[in-house]
């Protein structure tokens, strides 16, 4: 009785889109309409059913239509695709060649049977396989199944064990109103957030993509740059109270197009329409998601499209990086919560907006570290595997607690609740370099780049990393890769500077330097470099350079930041002990927030003098 009515319901939905083959809109939402269920419950239907998605369903039946059209000979190829509703012939062609196994010119050239799959073996090779041979025959096929199976193994071992990679380019706001363009980043992010928790796919962050947002480049170059497999990209339009949005999944490096979908769906479902779009991503790489994938995919986090929208406003003046842009998002944050005070996420983002504020000096981290704490916290009594506000907790506890205990449990839970989340992985590395775990630091960075590949954030932890442990070379290579990305010709010139004093190449780096000051202050100054250096040697040279960086020359908001921490450097590697100390202990006073004193190469000499030891004990880093 169930399988007859599970068939009806198949025989059903093939009826229906039999009778709309020429509409070459119709897809899975026109067919969830008809059939009167969800776009999600079809879904799981017509896949518990024929481990089918919905639209490759959908795909079949318009092909085997066309089998039957061409049979009849009565049309052409061309006019065969109109009529199952095909846009283009050429796509259509291919499709059935990926389908049937051969093109559809050849269908009206060869003899079938009922089974279009297999054709009739006509002529000399039916003679061929007459009973006498046989026996020959199965002989050499037992022979080659083996010899197959002997080759094959190490291939599906290699397959079995190779990562699948996707990058999701930002979805093109195709609204009228430019505002709206946080919605259709938002949607893009969240996809790709669904996606972080399948752990054979492996995802190339959002900022890293991001940077293709109004390029050129064809698919297979960013694909070659991302070191991706796959390309998604899509675009968002909300009319009234209906969002459309419409998917393209790519394989980018052989250049063809896999799947492609357009969703038209009510406002209110788009959260569980984009847990739909990645299980059908899913679908079409053929990854079978576990149950715990599943289940977290398909989590909803508030009922209220207006809450969500809001959250979405938030997360995209966050990205902004700007005073500005935090205290709105504070406020789109606040405000969802005043909808949905159960909307852990909203939670999430005041959290990761009072800590990144403070992070920046935008707040004071006094007053707002307890309150990203307090909506961490707030975030997990809703709901307590939340990967985003562990991680956030496990920052706090890094760059503002000093708790490495903390640290560790809380950025490790992150990970392990979305071993696909970037975030998690450099901050994780970033504590383990801070406690002295070289090597596993270099380890969980190198997986936070395969993440995010053109983020210069990562790119910037890397080129500081070897710095401090003295691998030159491999530092400047990375200071190159920074500027490839962003141009930024002062930055450039500073970190090759940084890099030539650390190896005391001191020719060098003065030579960047004075380039520099011609820069950002003036060829007077530039010149006054020269003749210091040239007169008076390394040490006078590095008291001007620390003279000019204490005034406060425009350097980027970055090296500010560690003013008096790169001052300690210069006279470390001076031999000036008690005045490097001296601007240590101002760095720290300063809450300037750059705890490695440990690691840092540059005060190898100091390692032993009581007041370092002092220092560390106060950032809880001492192993006295």
């Amino acid at each position: 009785m169930k399988q007859s009515y599970n068939q009806a319901f198949l025989d059903k939905l093939r009826e229906i889109t039999e009778a709309n083959l020429k509409d070459d809109q119709f897809g899975v939402s026109e067919l969830a309409e008809k059939v009167g269920i969800s776009r999600s419950t079809l879904y799981l239907r017509v896949n518990s059913l024929t481990n089918k998605s919905v639209s490759h369903f959908i795909c079949e039946t318009r092909l085997k239509a066309a089998f039957e059209l061409l049979r009849e000979g009565s049309l052409n190829i061309s006019e065969v695709a109109f009529k199952v509703g095909f846009g283009s012939p050429t796509y259509f062609s291919k499709c059935f060649h990926d389908f049937y196994g051969f093109p559809p010119g050849e269908v009206g050239k060869r003899n079938f049977n009922s089974n279009p799959h297999h054709g009739l073996l006509t002529g000399r090779m039916s003679a061929f396989f007459s009973k006498h041979h046989l026996f020959l025959v199965a002989s050499i096929l037992v022979v080659m199944i083996i010899i197959a199976t002997i080759i094959a193994r190490p291939l599906i071992s290699i397959h079995q064990e190779s990562n699948k990679s996707i990058a999701v380019l930002p979805f093109k706001n195709l609204n009228q109103d430019t505002e709206l363009q946080y919605f259709s980043e938002g949607v893009t992010e969240n996809i790709l957030n669904s996606l972080s928790y399948i752990k054979k796919l492996k995802i190339i962050s959002g900022t890293s993509s991001g940077a293709y947002r109004e390029t050129n480049k064809s698919l297979r170059q960013i694909a070659k740059e991302l070191n991706a497999s796959y390309i998604l990209e899509g675009s968002v339009q909300v009319q009234n109270n209906y969002i459309k949005v419409i998917v393209q999944l790519n394989d980018a490096k052989k250049d063809r197009l896999i799947w492609s979908e357009i969703f038209n769906q009510e406002l209110k479902d788009i959260l569980s329409l984009q847990s739909e779009i990645a299980k059908q991503i899913a679908q079409e790489l053929e990854i079978v998601l576990s149950p715990e994938e599943q289940k977290k995919i398909e989590k909803v986090y508030t009922e209220s499209a207006e809450a969500y929208n809001l959250y979405l406003e938030g997360r995209f003046n966050y990205h902004l990086r700007t005073k500005e842009g935090f205290e709105n998002s504070i406020r789109y944050y606040q405000n969802a919560l005043k909808i949905d005070s159960n909307f852990c996420l909203a939670y999430a983002g005041l959290a990761d907006s009072y800590l990144t504020g403070s992070w920046y000096d935008i707040f004071p981290p006094e007053k707002c570290i307890p309150k990203s704490r307090e909506s961490a916290y707030k975030a997990l009594s809703i709901q307590k595997k939340l990967p985003e506000a562990h991680a956030t907790l496990g920052a706090i506890a890094t760059y503002f607690d000093h708790n490495w205990q903390e640290a560790e449990y809380e950025l490790r839970l992150a990970l392990k609740l979305n071993p696909g989340y970037p975030r998690a992985y450099k901050l994780y590395s970033e504590y383990l370099e801070i406690i002295g775990q070289e090597e596993q630091a270099r380890y969980y960075l190198n997986k936070a780049h395969e993440f995010n590949p053109t983020y210069v954030n990562i790119i910037w932890l890397s080129y500081l990393f070897y710095l401090r442990h003295g691998q030159y070379k491999e530092a400047l290579h990375e200071s190159n890769k920074i500027y490839n990305l962003n141009n930024f010709e002062e930055q450039y010139l500073w970190r090759n500077f940084f890099v030539h004093i650390h190896q005391d190449n001191m020719d060098q780096a003065i030579a960047e330097y004075q380039k520099l000051l011609s820069l950002i202050a003036s060829e007077k100054e530039a010149q006054r470099l020269i003749q210091i250096y040239s007169i008076s040697g390394k040490k006078a040279a590095l008291a001007f350079i620390a003279k000019q960086e204490e005034k406060d020359i425009p350097l980027n908001y970055n090296y500010k930041r560690y003013k008096y921490y790169h001052i300690a450097i210069y006279h470390a590697l001076s031999d000036e002990k008690e005045a490097a100390l001296d601007y240590l202990e101002k760095a720290y006073q300063n809450g300037e927030k750059n705890i490695r004193m440990k690691t840092e190469m540059a005060f190898s000499k100091l390692k032993n003098e009581p007041r370092f030891i002092e220092l560390l004990k106060k950032m809880k880093q001492s192993d006295q």
